[in-house]
């Protein structure tokens, strides 16, 4: 038996009432996003960010209701730079 195991994390996340189970991007997306954001014009990065946020498991309709800081909040909350 391991002493320690390790899996990727899995986040339940309330938006509007529904409860979305969102998957934390993985080390070689993170450095990805890094990369990919710091390239694009201002425009880019939003779309690449809610590119980013529909395949950790949130819906691109509830994206788009979502106001401008609520989407940073969650992307701050998805990427673990945000604590409860």
């Amino acid at each position: 038996m391991a002493q320690f195991k390790i899996e990727n994390k899995k986040l339940s996340i309330d938006i509007f009432g529904v409860v979305y189970e969102v998957r934390k991007p993985k080390f070689k997306e993170i450095l990805e996003m890094e990369e990919k954001l710091e390239a694009l014009p201002a425009k880019g990065k939003f779309l690449y960010i809610q590119d980013c946020l529909v395949a950790f498991g949130i819906p691109k309709e509830v994206l788009e209701e979502l106001d401008g800081s609520s989407i940073v909040e969650l992307l701050e909350i998805v990427n673990g730079s945000k604590k409860n």
